[in-house]
């Protein structure tokens, strides 16, 4: 969600301009109640995304993260995102959620490479 690359499917950073950013969903734990007995299951809440944005209704990102560019020779290229939302009130150093790209390159000639992209969200 934060790591656009030239990937031919178009799976980075792949969606509509004016969509909440799922980078933004943190995790809501479940809950046990004891009277009466029963559970509560845990979700993905998109509210933060849904509420953030500037007075003139764009859009913002309330994350916190990394972002890494990796050159190892002529012909291989590294690149990772990772990036944790952070609430308002929220202290900097607690984390619910955690969404991470990393896109690697090799090309195997002037206009043929190999690459890889790996999504995750935990």
């Amino acid at each position: 969600m934060a790591l656009t690359s030239d990937d031919p499917l178009h799976l980075s950073n792949n969606k509509i301009y004016w969509e909440e950013s799922p980078g933004l969903a943190s995790w809501k734990p479940g809950n046990f109640n004891s009277l009466p007995k029963d559970f509560s299951q845990g979700f993905f809440d998109d509210s933060l995304a849904f509420f953030t944005r500037d007075s003139s209704g764009q859009r913002l990102t309330a994350l916190r993260g990394i972002s890494l560019d990796f050159f190892p020779d002529d012909q291989t290229s590294i690149e990772l995102v990772t990036a944790t939302p952070k609430t308002l009130w929220q202290e900097y150093s607690n984390t619910d959620t955690v969404a991470s790209s990393l896109r690697v390159k090799h090309f195997l000639s002037d206009i043929w490479y190999i690459g890889m992209l790996s999504n995750l969200h935990l």
